[in-house]
């Protein structure tokens, strides 16, 4: 006998939020990755340094990522969410300034930091927001926004930059740091842990209810929000 439930709502609110923010910090991401070693020959008169802004970028980012795991258990989704897009807003501002390699490499690590942190904090927020029922499938569409930047973010990128000008990559990195402020502006808008918050001040809660409620949140560890906050919600 067929049941007649309707499946649970997947497209909510916070939910296509948190995937847009993703979406745009990543396009960032994806801008530099073949651009920035260009831009650094260029400022360097150097090739060593090229292959340095990708290596010091991404050991930035997995280094913050347990840290900022653990943060956003204790403190909030959405505030973590928030610090991470307003770093890389920063760090991609700030590479206008950035006329030598140390200070190029400083910027590097702090976008790194700031991506880190927004990427760990997303995958959480999704695994919050998505319906139990259906959250194989809604995981699956929130990493398509990965996949499409790396597939059309280093062609976008190389095509603003054309001949590798200064001034070419100045307007790259204007573009980079308005996506990453659109992103957290959308990251300010995502209401579900105030919602559970003040549903929580409205109840009286026994103490086993809450820590109940707690334990209904999946957890992040070492950055593998995802995959674990899945796991956990399935069981």
């Amino acid at each position: 006998m067929m049941s007649n439930s309707k499946p649970e709502k997947l497209w909510g609110k916070d939910y296509i939020i948190v995937m847009i923010a993703s979406a745009g910090i990543s396009f960032c991401n994806y801008f530099f990755f073949s651009t920035l070693p260009i831009y650094a020959q260029k400022i360097s008169g150097t090739v060593v340094y090229a292959g340095l802004m990708t290596g010091v970028y991404t050991l930035a980012a997995l280094a913050t990522r347990p840290f900022s795991g653990n943060l956003s258990d204790k403190f909030g989704r959405t505030k973590l969410l928030i610090l991470g897009a307003f770093l890389c807003t920063i760090a991609c501002t700030l590479y206008n300034f950035a006329t030598i390699i140390s200070l190029l490499i400083f910027i590097r690590i702090l976008h790194g930091i700031g991506f880190g942190i927004h990427s760990t904090s997303g995958g959480a927020v999704a695994a919050d927001v998505i319906p139990k029922s259906r959250m194989a499938e809604g995981i699956g569409y929130f990493g398509l926004y990965g996949t499409i930047a790396a597939a059309v973010a280093p062609g976008i990128a190389l095509s603003i930059i054309e001949n590798g000008e200064i001034q070419k990559f100045r307007n790259l990195f204007i573009l980079a740091a308005v996506v990453s402020f659109i992103s957290l502006i959308f990251d300010c808008c995502i209401t579900y842990e105030r919602k559970n918050k003040n549903a929580l001040n409205n109840e009286i809660l026994s103490p086993t209810e809450t820590e109940s409620y707690n334990e209904n949140l999946p957890k992040t560890f070492l950055g593998f929000t995802s995959i674990l906050g899945l796991r956990f919600l399935l069981l």
